[in-house]
């Protein structure tokens, strides 16, 4: 009775166990993009980008500064610290406030005053000044800068959803590699099944006389070559659930749904502006031509032309200074700046930065060259695996007909076993050859789209 209970206690416990959880592809897709190192370092740089992209910004945005200063004197015949520290009667103390603009313009305000010690709240030798700076005939740094910035993001957004995409192409590769070791695994165990019917149909037919001792050894031989090729197929399907295992960062993978649902498509015309990394290489032009401004501004002359206003006054405290403003005065400027001699390094780099911008114009065109012929040789690809794929589901579905029949005629003695055979590995081909399209054209499909620049994890999801 005791081992009876024991018995029935674990019987119910395994009947509670999870089954093991089986991975479609859009949930390998899911599981990659949260537990991926390589999306959480995409999202750390383009953080970073962004604080880049901030900080240029906020070069338009006003600084403020102050400085305050504790000035004091002593004699050589009096360097008592009672006597030094007295010295220290006054603060002086300035703040000022910078502005740049985008116009090439620079303002810059200036507040100084003094505070007395000995006069709580007595205030003199206040003075203010104003100052504008506007420069003729130079770059503006500040605005080249942010605009680099920007263009370093915006190169960053297309490099990582070509990166993602390249990313979800390779693991759906791996997902439909082991796709085609799981249903290579159920026509081995659909084939070992049959065989072990036709086996016990073989023996009673033998022990009854009907057929020789060659054609039974045949069908037990048969049965267990068909039974190692299954122990071999399922460690194979291990192999690749691991490799995909591997690339969503999780520690097994039991199971695959083995999606070969068709991914949609329609005939469209293709237009290299949508293809992210060519328009990766034309952001990088543009940022060879802000090098190539920025170098030749660092020795370049310019003018520049300027304003300052001055007031400022003395009072006995705050109130009256307001309204005492004993001294003003105002000056206009031109100046002119002109390099000199820099030993040619700014025109080597300029030269540096011409070359560079050639070089990526060559790698484009050429880019653009691969990325034409591959289009269209993908699109007479997909157009030719979807009529053949109509054709292989209609040889499945007459293979799969025609094994029917010759089961029965094969346990009726009409045909041998060698011709029956034969048909099951020819319906068994067909299915093998119709996954391998519909797989070949999906895999083709999702090229075709990376190409074009869509986003694949939409594809996967929406199909």
């Amino acid at each position: 009775m005791k081992k009876i209970n024991i018995a029935i206690l674990i019987f119910y416990l395994f009947s509670f166990c999870p089954a093991a959880e089986s991975y479609s592809l859009k949930k390998t897709v899911d599981t990659f993009l949260e537990k991926s190192n390589y999306q959480k370092i995409r999202k750390e740089q383009k953080q970073q980008q962004r604080l880049l992209l901030q900080n240029s910004k906020a070069n338009f945005l006003p600084t403020i500064s102050s400085n305050f200063t504790l000035p004091g004197y002593y004699h050589s015949s009096n360097t008592s610290l009672d006597t030094l520290w007295n010295n220290y009667t006054y603060l002086s103390s300035n703040i000022t406030l910078t502005q740049n603009f985008p116009f090439n313009a620079d303002l810059q305000f200036t507040k100084s005053f003094n505070y007395d010690f000995e006069n709580s709240n007595k205030y003199y030798n206040s003075s203010s000044s104003l100052q504008l700076d506007y420069h003729l005939f130079k770059k503006n740094e500040l605005k080249l800068e942010y605009k680099k910035n920007r263009l370093y993001f915006n190169q960053l957004n297309l490099e990582q959803q070509n990166q993602l995409n390249t990313d979800i192409y390779e693991l759906c590769q791996k997902y439909y590699d082991a796709t085609l070791q799981k249903i290579n695994v159920n026509i081995l165990q659909n084939r070992l099944d049959r065989n072990s019917k036709i086996q016990r149909m073989s023996e009673i037919k033998y022990n009854a006389g009907i057929i020789d001792i060659l054609t039974y050894n045949q069908i037990r031989l048969q049965a267990k070559q068909t039974e190692l090729e299954l122990k071999e197929a399922e460690k194979n399907l291990d192999y690749y659930l691991q490799m995909v295992a591997d690339y969503i960062d999780i520690p097994k993978l039991d199971s695959i749904s083995a999606d070969t649902t068709i991914f949609f498509w329609s005939q469209q015309e293709f237009s290299l502006k949508s293809n992210p990394e060519i328009n990766s290489m034309l952001i990088n032009t543009n940022i060879y031509d802000i090098n190539q401004k920025l170098v030749k501004d660092e020795f370049d002359w310019y003018l520049t032309l300027g304003g300052e206003y001055n007031w400022g006054g003395d009072g006995t405290d705050f109130d009256e200074f307001k309204n005492d403003l004993t001294t003003s005065d105002y000056s206009a400027y031109l100046g002119v700046t002109f390099p000199i001699y820099d030993g040619r390094i700014s025109r080597r780099k300029e030269l540096r930065y011409k070359s560079q911008r050639r070089e990526q114009i060559f790698s484009i065109e050429e880019r653009k060259k691969t990325l034409d012929t591959r289009w269209n040789y993908l699109n007479k690809m997909i157009e030719l695996l979807k009529d053949k794929i109509k054709i292989y589901r209609q040889t499945v579905k007459l293979s799969k007909s025609n094994l029917e029949l010759a089961t029965g005629k094969m346990l009726r003695g009409e045909i041998s076993y060698y011709e029956w055979n034969q048909i099951e590995q020819e319906y068994e081909q067909n299915k093998l050859n119709l996954l391998n399209k519909t797989i070949e054209l999906n895999e083709y499909i999702l090229e075709a789209n990376k190409i074009l620049g869509n986003n694949l994890v939409e594809i996967v999801n929406n199909n």
